[in-house]
């Protein structure tokens, strides 16, 4: 079995190795026996919050591991602390708090609430049990403070190369959270590409960077040094939503959001010359939307959500950078209301 000491320092690992609120008695229970340890020379290497909580809980604990720590660096056993001896004491103290180191100065300053009057630089047993105490109140509070204080993530850079078939040569700093279709569009305008056709590949691996709705550079993996490859192709995808006319009675009656798809077109082609990859059906009618932050469509179409896309133009025209805007088809009712 383990004696006090032993079983203490296994019950104080194991609860440094867990999550366990302090609340919880099983977890209090740990600390105390954890206090009572110190007693048998056995004091945790950093005291942390929920530790010196439970010292300060108990009155009794708190108070031998006072006397255990004056006893320990009272040298000359005179029954006062003489400053050198504080001093040394102190400086193990704030390295178990993680406290910031302290000169002879700013400790002496620290005890002059507590500094013996008769003996000018000592101090008796109970005047260091309240400095002891005054400090690990201090410590709590300032990991309160710590805890509460707002973290502000700096934004990640990263710096691209991008290389046209040309030669031509860019490089592009971002932020982790873009969005690939604005990589798409940055590098597009940089090398002098139709935005609307620029693919981008990653030269080591051969993999397509696709602006999928909300994907980042985080997403898909790119970081600093990433070369790109950019390629005009004469063809571009587009997003697609397919709404079909239905009849009956409000509020039953209306264009519903039946399927969504992506379809590839030739770039500069117009849509009148492609109506067979566009339309599902005769008599349909073309939209363009912006692309949702979701990548969702209405369930349900309704006048002004989009503008209407005349067949005489191309899609390079209508669709901009790749991912920023898509395409709504509006398939008439078939048959009698």
């Amino acid at each position: 079995a383990l004696k006090p000491p032993a079983f203490a320092e296994a019950a104080w690992e194991l609860l440094q190795r867990t999550d366990v609120p302090l609340e919880d008695s099983v977890a209090a229970a740990a600390h105390v026996v954890q206090s009572y340890a110190s007693l048998y020379g056995t004091t945790p290497t950093l005291m942390k919050p929920g530790y010196i909580t439970a010292l300060l809980g108990s009155t009794q604990l708190l108070s031998a591991l006072c006397t255990k720590y004056f006893n320990t660096f009272d040298a000359d056993s005179n029954g006062v602390l003489e400053l050198d001896e504080v001093t040394r004491l102190a400086q193990e103290l704030y390295e178990s708090l993680e406290a910031p180191p302290a000169d002879a100065s700013l400790i002496r300053e620290s005890l002059s609430e507590w500094i013996s009057s008769q003996g000018g630089d000592s101090l008796t047993l109970p005047q260091f049990a309240e400095w002891f105490e005054a400090v690990l109140r201090a410590s709590l509070r300032a990991a309160a403070e710590l805890d509460s204080s707002p973290c502000v993530e700096e934004p990640v850079e990263i710096c691209l190369t991008a290389k046209s078939l040309n030669g031509q040569e860019v490089c592009i700093s971002a932020r982790r959270s873009d969005e690939v279709a604005q990589l798409h569009g940055a590098i597009a305008e940089a090398l002098g590409l139709p935005p609307a056709q620029t693919r981008l590949v990653v030269s080591a691996t051969g993999q397509i960077l696709e602006a999928r709705p909300g994907a980042t550079l985080g997403d898909v993996g790119l970081a600093s040094g990433c070369e790109l490859s950019a390629v005009a192709m004469p063809t571009l995808v587009v997003r697609r939503h397919v709404y079909n006319a239905r009849g009956g009675a409000p509020p039953y009656r209306g264009s519903f959001l039946t399927a969504t798809d992506e379809v590839e077109l030739d770039a500069n082609v117009p849509f009148v010359a492609q109506e067979q990859l566009v339309f599902p059906s005769e008599g349909c009618q073309l939209f363009a939307i912006p692309r949702s932050p979701d990548g969702r469509a209405p369930n349900r179409w309704e006048d002004g959500l989009g503008v209407e896309v005349g067949l005489e133009a191309s899609p390079a025209e209508v669709f901009g950078i790749w991912g920023q805007h898509e395409m709504v088809v509006l398939v008439p009712m078939d048959g009698m209301d």
